[in-house]
């Protein structure tokens, strides 16, 4: 069973997901990461040569906890981070544009809980918003398989997916 706090967590990791998919879409010669190394208000993306001598870097935040300073921060000094890493040097290091993301807002399916969808959308440069809430149009909840092994079986395939798409993420920053 999820704790509150794994589940936030996961949740947050499937924004990421999300958003790191569409930039690798998008723009599929950029290596584009998360970097899990982040403040108290959300994982990061960073997104390198997409635009030639740039490396883009987003706050990705619960939008219920939007406190603007401290996002600021914490994506300043994931920038300053950033511009340590010798493979920044000669790039210019900056929020990732706001609007970049096609289309702005997203959502998909929570993995972990079949009837949750996870929404990101842009906010402003550099912060990308993300919330998790119950779908409204699923099947009727008699018709919902919760079975114990059903559980087990969307959970070993939550897994395996998450897994699969986080050696994709490594591949890409790698190289």
């Amino acid at each position: 069973m999820l704790t509150d706090e794994d589940r936030e967590s996961l949740v947050r990791v499937t924004a990421v997901l999300l958003r790191v998919a569409n930039l690798r879409a998008s723009f599929p010669s950029a290596r584009v990461s998360d970097d899990r190394h982040g403040g108290n208000h959300g994982l990061g993306i960073i997104c390198w040569d997409a635009a030639p001598g740039r490396v883009w870097v987003w706050q990705v935040v619960r939008e219920e906890n939007v406190d603007r300073s401290a996002i600021l921060d914490e994506i300043h000094a994931r920038m300053a981070n950033v511009r340590l890493d010798p493979r920044a040097a000669g790039r210019t290091v900056e929020f990732g544009p706001r609007g970049l993301m096609t289309p702005a807002i997203e959502q998909g399916a929570f993995l972990f809980s079949p009837d949750t969808k996870v929404t990101v959308r842009s906010d402003q440069d550099g912060v990308e918003l993300y919330r998790a809430d119950e779908f409204d149009d699923l099947l009727p909840e008699a018709l919902i398989d919760k079975s114990a092994a059903a559980v087990r079986a969307a959970t070993l395939a939550a897994i395996h997916a998450e897994r699969h798409l986080d050696s994709l993420i490594r591949s890409s920053a790698a190289g």
